[in-house]
């Protein structure tokens, strides 16, 4: 196994730290990791070593205001001065131009955890031709009266408090209610049922901070954008698109919030759409108890896509 860590300058000369798996010489793929919020890339380090045991270079990096990321620019919970979700997605669509052209021969799939596929659902309006597949693990529906009250939530403290300042009223208002169905030992048990990954969540200093005003602004006015039919009819109907989330995810309404996302993007005319729910499962599909399943699930879908890519190169 080779992994390597680096740091990648973008056009407004930031710098995203980035981690790259690989197991061949030869792979037959790019795999791009989004993570999800208050996380960060190295908590992907066994899914990412699956896919590069299985053939594919996996590369993923932290976001804005994250991990190794935000520590070095002192911005833990801050995106952007302005637009910041804006800017996080163009990050994830540079790093790609990036990686392709270091890889030109290969496909390129995108995998989104949480915001990581909230990430990647803007991401496809913009520059879906850069991606052969993408696959949204944790993803939802969000209802927009919600995402108006949040964004006018923002302004009215933002104004006593600036933009900077972090925002527990928000954290407590976008993650109310997820842990009424769980078993309530933690107040992050909704994350996964694996009591072992929890823990190791809680410990962790680069996971569960509370971001900044500005961030949560920033992400209700990307969600919003996301589901808006009138930015997503250009979405290419062949785009192959999986979706993955655990039936005990409340991100997802346990499945519902799924189901309608599913059909908000067959109702555009997309053509090429798998879904699974996980029985017991909670939001972080990737490390519950029974990831394994997952994981077999992504690496078959992605094997599947390249040889149809290849089948239709000789049609």
């Amino acid at each position: 196994m080779y992994e390597e860590s680096f740091w990648y300058h973008t056009n407004d000369q930031h710098q995203l730290f980035v981690r790259c798996w690989r197991n061949t010489v030869q792979p037959k793929a790019v795999v791009q990791l989004a993570h999800g919020m208050v996380e960060h890339i190295e908590r992907y380090n066994e899914f990412a070593t699956y896919l590069a045991d299985q053939g594919f270079i996996v590369y993923g990096h932290d976001h804005r205001g994250h991990g190794r990321t935000g520590e070095k620019a002192d911005s833990l919970g801050f995106f952007a001065e302005k637009d910041g979700f804006e800017r996080v997605v163009q990050d994830c669509i540079e790093l790609t131009e990036f990686l392709k052209k270091e890889h030109p021969s290969l496909p390129v799939f995108l995998i989104g955890h949480s915001m990581g596929s909230f990430i990647s659902r803007r991401y496809i309006m913009l520059n879906p031709e850069y991606l052969n597949g993408v696959i949204l693990v944790g993803t939802g529906f969000q209802p927009s009266g919600l995402l108006k009250f949040g964004k006018g939530m923002v302004k009215s403290v933002r104004l006593l408090k600036g933009k900077l300042s972090p925002s527990p009223l928000m954290n407590n208002l976008t993650f109310l209610g997820y842990n009424k169905k769980t078993d309530k030992h933690t107040k992050l048990d909704w994350l996964c049922s694996n009591p072992t990954e929890v823990k190791k969540y809680q410990k962790d200093p680069l996971c569960g901070f509370i971001p900044s005003l500005q961030f949560f602004y920033d992400f209700y006015k990307g969600i919003e954008s996301i589901q808006s039919k009138a930015n997503s009819f250009h979405i290419p109907k062949d785009l192959p698109l999986l979706f993955l989330s655990g039936k005990e995810d409340p991100v997802g309404q346990y499945g519902k919030g799924v189901e309608k996302t599913v059909s908000f993007y067959q109702s555009i005319g997309m053509e090429s759409i798998e879904y699974h729910l996980y029985n017991y499962s909670r939001h972080e599909l990737l490390n519950e108890t029974n990831k394994e399943e997952a994981f077999q699930d992504i690496s078959e879908w992605l094997n599947r896509q390249i040889a149809c890519k290849k089948s239709t190169q000789y049609v």
